[in-house]
């Protein structure tokens, strides 16, 4: 998935399977994960922000070196004049820009942190885009729930292979439009490994029965080809 990648696509027909495995921008958020819960009549998918580890970072950053200039004035390693510019240096410029990078790198988070609506009552989906608006669905429109299986290289960060191949489920709605338009509309995808795996997938496995609509399944190898016969379940 690139930056460049549009967050919907528009067909005039039913598209093929290669057509719905061209690459859409799903949302996602560093250090965030999607989490799902049950409100009322409400299946809300809702980004959940670790501030625990985000204040533990800010505070083990700035705080070492605050530390560590001081400790080394204490010592005599470090004059009066020097150590005041190291805690300008941290406080007045390193601190700041830390704190803008975090918020920056949450602000989808923050801006929408209801990701996924749907609506038992009221018959409705609502979806947040990559540009932070809100777009409704109604069930009535929906005709698939696309689920697209495409394989990534990620990079380990551990000794050995220095990358490893690994599956990442892109999710989509295909809906129809006014003026006979069929519209694919990202939702998110699933990269998780563990418990926050299984709990994804069976709240994902809940979508197309919420709204009554048929599966469609497309796999594709390392290459980017599509595998296999029809993927309709």
């Amino acid at each position: 998935m690139r930056s460049t990648d549009p967050d919907h696509r528009s067909f005039t027909s039913m598209p093929s399977k290669e057509q719905l495995a061209a690459p859409l921008a799903h949302p996602s958020v560093a250090a965030a994960r999607l989490q799902f819960a049950e409100v009322g009549e409400r299946l809300v998918g809702r980004w959940v922000i670790p501030w625990g580890w985000v204040v533990f970072t800010f505070v083990l950053t700035t705080g070492s070196i605050t530390a560590g200039a001081l400790t080394a004035n204490q010592f005599g390693k470090l004059g009066d004049g020097e150590t005041k510019v190291i805690l300008w240096l941290v406080w007045g410029l390193f601190a700041p820009l830390l704190l803008l990078s975090f918020f920056w790198i949450l602000r989808r988070a923050q801006r929408n942190p209801e990701h996924v609506v749907i609506d038992r009552a009221q018959q409705f989906l609502q979806v947040a885009t990559k540009r932070g608006e809100l777009r409704s669905i109604a069930f009535e429109q929906v005709r698939a729930f696309v689920a697209v299986s495409r394989a990534v290289k990620i990079a380990t960060g551990s000794s050995g292979p220095a990358s490893r191949w690994t599956r990442r489920l892109e999710l989509s709605l295909l809906h129809a439009e006014p003026g006979g338009l069929l519209v694919q509309t990202s939702l998110y995808a699933i990269q998780d490994e563990g418990k926050r795996l299984v709990e994804l997938r069976q709240h994902s496995d809940q979508i197309p029965r919420i709204l009554n609509c048929e599966r469609l399944y497309v796999t594709l190898d390392r290459a980017g080809n599509v595998r296999g016969g029809s993927d309709s379940a």
